[in-house]
């Protein structure tokens, strides 16, 4: 049985909780809107994996920013992934010798604290759980205490709103104007240091917070001992703000280019580039075929069904829903919703020979398990 509702009347350390006692197995999707979209993953109620549109919360992103695999290392595993989408991308990284299977458990941990923490602060949102085969994180397998992480969480929050206010806000460091420090020397730790390379007025707290793979509470402390020296300020920042000369027809002409190659990092982060400025719809649609290149169906389908609830009529949509649906082989819900497509007027001629291919290969499968049936 499905348990949804807003973030504002259902919270989600209540939610988690219940689903802790209940052991209950399958997939909690929270839709935040600009924040992007969370999906935690429960077997008989511990957390096992953790997946999000959102660049940052990534496992290569992770992984690069906590320096045990390179850049070159990911892109390669990344190619591999796109040629093989069933792969998991951290079973690739073990396979090829960039990452061991400690680095993997240590990443794929801090990933679902992380991304509990980040949901603990949000105000809006949506959230949907489903009883749902639980998606494990590959061979390096996790199964992290859902009490554990909870009460971390709260903790960090706790501390966090000390330090920087409510823990809703994301505060946006720059470097203080000259002369606005004291004069002297200023003792700082080897933390304070890393963080402040990382300051640049662009970034939010969460976002170095992220680039290091470290805590954002351990952020906060030293951007506290930042400020307090007189190095930093804090200004108000919000996640997903695009700049006001944000050039939404590049960016889409980028998201579609990414999406379409399978480079799943960059399309996340020209998206989450967008928020702000580009159409919800828009938005809903990418996040939806986010999902589908990073194989979560759940919230792929789910994506798509509110997108064509709010667009009926828009093709394009119909069109990257049947291609989901076939993927999962659910021949019959391809064949509906590729009827559909066909009724609409869609001025992409690409997509036009797409859908009759699509529609060819249906009947191929249904051609070929006829005959292999008994």
């Amino acid at each position: 049985m499905a348990i949804e509702g807003p973030i504002s009347e259902l919270a989600v350390s209540d939610l988690l909780q219940l689903l802790h006692l209940s052991r209950r197995s399958g997939a909690l999707t929270a839709a935040g809107g600009a924040r992007g979209t969370i999906t935690l993953f429960l077997d008989e109620g511990s957390l096992v994996n953790a997946t999000s549109t959102t660049a940052e919360l990534r496992l290569g992103r992770l992984l690069v920013g906590a320096g045990r695999v390179t850049e070159s290392q990911l892109e390669r595993a990344l190619g591999r992934q796109a040629d093989h989408p069933h792969e998991r991308l951290g079973q690739i990284l073990l396979e090829q010798g960039n990452a061991s299977a400690v680095e993997l458990e240590s990443a794929l941990r801090f990933q679902i604290d992380e991304a509990v923490l980040e949901l603990m602060r949000w105000q809006e949102g949506y959230l949907r759980f489903e009883d749902v085969h639980p998606r494990s994180s590959g061979k390096v397998a996790i199964r992290a205490s859902t009490d554990s992480v909870l009460m971390e969480a709260a903790r960090r929050t706790d501390e966090l709103h000390e330090l920087v206010g409510s823990p809703s806000l994301d505060p946006l460091p720059r470097l203080a104007e000259a002369g606005e420090a004291d004069s002297g020397y200023v003792h700082l730790s080897a933390l304070d240091w890393e963080v402040l390379a990382e300051v640049d007025g662009r970034r939010t707290l969460r976002g170095i917070a992220l680039s290091l793979s470290r805590p954002q509470l351990q952020v906060a402390r030293a951007l506290f001992n930042l400020t307090a020296a007189g190095v930093v300020e804090l200004g108000a920042g919000s996640l997903g703000e695009a700049p006001a000369a944000f050039d939404l027809v590049a960016a889409s002409a980028r998201i579609e280019a990414a999406i379409e190659e399978g480079r799943i990092e960059d399309a996340a982060a020209f998206v989450h580039q967008a928020r702000g400025v580009a159409r919800e719809i828009d938005l809903l649609i990418w996040d939806a075929r986010l999902a589908t290149l990073m194989n979560d169906w759940v919230a792929a389908n789910q994506a798509f069904e509110k997108a064509v609830t709010r667009a009926p009529h828009r093709a394009d949509i119909h069109y990257y829903f049947a291609r989901l649906l076939l993927l999962r082989m659910d021949l019959p819900g391809a064949e509906r919703v590729l009827r559909h497509y066909m009724a609409l007027d869609d001025e992409s001629e690409r997509r036009n020979l797409s859908a009759v291919r699509m529609v060819d290969s249906i009947r191929e499968l249904r051609k070929t398990a006829a005959e292999s049936a008994p």
